[in-house]
């Protein structure tokens, strides 16, 4: 399985406006992990190679 994002989507039941927050990194080189790695193996891979982050958050709802 291949991470992908599909952009925010909430479920249907929900009906009230849900919060989105993204990350977005600087680094100084490029990562050689597998795409199925997971969040913790990708924070471990980046440490000390993170030049700057920034971050927006955003509100959605159907």
């Amino acid at each position: 399985m291949v991470n992908q994002y599909r952009g925010p989507k909430q479920p249907p039941f929900i009906r009230k406006a849900h919060r989105y927050r993204f990350r977005v990194y600087a680094l100084d080189c490029s990562l050689d992990i597998p795409a199925t790695s997971r969040k913790a193996e990708l924070m471990r891979a980046m440490s000390g190679h993170v030049l700057q982050t920034g971050e927006v958050i955003g509100w959605y709802r159907r």
